[in-house]
């Protein structure tokens, strides 16, 4: 009876450990049938024990599978559902309660007669390995809720345990947890910047497809450890360890004249004049930089790691120092050109034989413009110390480049330079002369308020290019262009005879007859010239400037030409009237429709003593007192000043001489002629120093003044500006 009992028990035990296991593991319910007799135990007791063995074994391996890590593959990983984890709970609970139950049934049957040996308890189930991607921007923490470790740029691909509404995983080394929500088992996208040149390979990472260069753009998704992007239109992998999650930067200088553009191949901004420090970030072949407080880019290319050659011009006077930020070695002046290489935002150059160093913000890329007044009587340069180009007359208004100690400007459409020294921004003096008839304007082109004769002085100051003056009491302006420096020269003819007034206290000297050819300066109303060797003048406004016909004489013997310095080719016999019109020093004479030239010592205003008589070279053989006196006085005129012998011949004859006694003195005084012109000439230079040697020599030839010939006129002015 007991053991009929015992057995009874047995089999209820089995049948109960089989239904529990079999309905908390396989979620399958058997109903067992009611077992009525003891002949149905031991058949019973053998199924129980194959079935529950044969469950046990199933349900083991369904565990054994479900726990095992799920490796995403390419394209997609395989989804591990967040349910896995409540089911492998619930199992784990389940084993549990069939640990419990087997337990309590053993204590019962230790309680009875036989022993009955248990079977060993499962295995408890542990949290399951699971692969996931964190998404970027995702932050990392040291514990649920705790402290954070990182922000994700980019996403991550990790092994770990989901514990709830986390996951576990190594980050660093060390434990992390992330929320469950930002993963995924998804591909996320990813975008992340080459660190150095990076190979692309095809999906097996056999082959090289290309490569990437530092800075460049990733933008695709990550597959597994790589990540998966369009290259060249072909399917292409890197690395994400060779990326990261922000743009490459870089600390770079830019060379000079490159273009700084909006965006890659944008807009240009600007050109720039010199190299310039910037540091920025790699964008592909581009560098992003800030410029002027808004985001530029330049290529590539034209950056570099190495100091980069400089030129720059000084904005303002500037200290050089031995260091950067080192003792002061000197100064450079405004407009100083520093040409040496850029060192960080420094310049390196070489000052007075040493290393020097100057703030490159200081400098700009191109010379120095400013606009100024040169002084007058300033000398023109072709270059810097170079040959003479002009010396000005007037005060000249300018705009040009600071180069040093230099101005350069442009002068006559050419580049010239003058010393700084000789350059001022205020208002300079300047006197002038009016080249023409000039319009009076009461500010710089505004009203005409008069007019101003040719000639006419005007004193006052450069404003700009205007000289302003005070006009009839009221402050006016004229063009400096118009203006020149000496007194106007005109030329023209004595429209009447003419007083020839002392240009000293405006007595009359003489007579400028009709006709007569009259040259000089135009001082206010009068012609100044010089008149017998004095300087005279006469009214203007009685000079005509068209010829007029001259009436006079031509002495006998006079040589006629057909043109002037031409060759003679006949003489006047008698001394006799002439008519005719100057040009220069010779009367142009209309005989009979013939035009002939007669030179202008052969022509007198005055009717000669000879008039109508034939005059030869003689003089006679006997020398008479009126000849020996004659020859004194000349001598005499002589010692006093040099006179041409024309100009002696003449004088003679105004002091009542008989021709041929003026004629005796005159080749009989001995006097040498070149000599005399040599005289004539420094006694004019004392008078009228500012003369060249073309005004000398004008006057020295001057048929209307000292009449020396033009060989002798020559020679003088060859000797005295020797």
């Amino acid at each position: 009876m007991i053991k009929k009992n015992n057995t009874i028990i047995k089999t209820i035990v089995w049948v109960l450990l089989f239904s529990l296991v079999f309905a908390n593991i396989s979620s399958i319910s058997v109903n067992a049938e009611t077992i009525e007799t003891s002949e149905t135990v031991e058949t019973i007791d053998e199924i129980a024990e194959t079935t529950a063995s044969e469950d046990l074994t199933e349900s083991s391996e369904t565990l054994a599978e479900e726990e095992q890590v799920v490796t995403p593959t390419d394209p997609v990983p395989t989804e591990v559902e967040s349910a896995e984890s409540t089911e492998v709970q619930k199992q784990a609970e389940a084993q549990e309660t069939v640990e419990e139950s087997i337990s309590e049934t053993v204590n019962d049957i230790n309680k009875s007669d036989e022993v009955v040996t248990a079977p060993k308890p499962a295995a408890r189930s542990t949290q399951s390995q699971v692969t996931r991607y964190i998404y970027a921007n995702s932050i990392i923490r040291s514990a649920p809720n705790g402290s954070a470790i990182t922000t994700l740029k980019m996403p991550l691909f990790v092994t770990g345990t989901i514990q709830g509404s986390w996951f576990r995983f190594t980050y660093n080394g060390n434990a992390a947890y992330v929320a469950t929500s930002v993963t995924t088992t998804n591909n996320p996208v990813i975008t992340g910047y080459a660190k150095s040149v990076v190979n692309v390979r095809n999906a097996s990472g056999a082959t090289v497809l290309g490569t990437i260069p530092k800075g460049y753009e990733v933008k695709g998704v990550l597959v597994g450890n790589r990540a998966r992007f369009t290259y060249n239109g072909q399917t292409g992998y890197v690395y994400v360890s060779t990326l990261q999650g922000t743009p490459i930067q870089i600390t770079c200088y830019i060379y000079a004249n490159s273009v700084v553009r909006s965006a890659p191949n944008g807009s240009a901004i600007t050109t720039l004049k010199m190299p310039l420090l910037v540091t920025g970030t790699i964008h592909g072949s581009w560098i992003r930089f800030i410029y002027n407080g808004k985001a530029a880019y330049v290529a590539q290319g034209v950056t570099t790691s190495n100091n980069p050659p400089i030129t720059g011009y000084a904005k303002n006077a500037i200290n050089v120092r031995k260091t950067p930020g080192g003792a002061v070695l000197g100064t450079i002046a405004k407009g100083y050109e520093v040409k040496g290489v850029l060192v960080g935002n420094l310049v390196k150059f070489t000052y007075k034989g040493q290393t020097g160093y100057v703030y490159a913000s200081l400098l700009q890329g191109t010379p120095i413009q400013t606009t100024c007044y040169i002084y007058a009587n300033s000398v023109v340069r072709n270059a810097p110390n170079g040959s003479v180009v002009t010396t000005l007359w007037r005060p000249l208004f300018v705009t040009g480049t600071i180069q040093g100690s230099w101005l350069r400007f442009t002068y006559n459409g050419k580049a010239a330079y003058v010393a700084m020294g000789v350059t001022t921004t205020s208002n300079p003096a300047m006197t002038g002369y009016a080249k023409q008839k000039l319009n009076v304007r009461n500010t710089p082109s505004g009203s005409v308020i008069g007019t101003l004769a040719l000639g006419r002085q005007v004193k006052g100051v450069l404003v700009g290019n205007m000289v302003r003056f005070t006009y009839n009491g009221k402050t006016a302006y004229v063009y400096a262009t118009l203006l020149q420096k000496d007194p106007v020269k005109v030329s023209g003819y004595a429209s009447q005879n003419l007083s020839v007034r002392s240009y000293s206290d405006n007595s009359v000297i003489g007579t400028l007859f009709k006709g007569r050819p009259v040259s000089g300066q135009l001082i206010g109303n009068k012609v100044v010239f010089t008149y017998n060797n004095k300087k005279a003048t006469v009214y203007y406004s009685l000079v005509s400037t068209k010829p007029v016909t001259y009436k006079g004489y031509v002495v006998a013997n006079a040589k006629k030409y057909f043109e002037p310095n031409g060759n003679s080719y006949d003489s006047h016999r008698f001394t006799n009237d002439i008519t005719g019109i100057w040009q220069g020093d010779w009367l142009e004479v209309d005989n009979r429709g013939i035009i002939q030239y007669v030179y202008k010592s052969n022509i007198r205003d005055y009717k000669p003593a000879s008039y109508g008589v034939s005059y030869t070279a003689s003089y006679g053989s006997t020398v008479t007192t009126e000849y020996k006196n004659a020859l004194a006085v000349a001598k005499q005129y002589l010692k006093i000043i040099p006179l041409s012998k024309q100009d002696l011949y003449e004088q003679l004859l105004f002091e009542k001489f008989s021709d041929k006694a003026a004629q005796y003195a005159t080749e009989n005084c001995g006097a040498n002629w070149y000599q005399e012109a040599v005289k004539s000439g420094r006694s004019f230079l004392e008078t009228f120093p500012d003369w060249n040697k073309q005004n000398l020599y004008d006057q020295l030839s001057s048929e209307a003044a000292t009449m020396f010939t033009q060989d002798q006129a020559r020679y003088a002015v060859n000797i005295i500006f020797k």
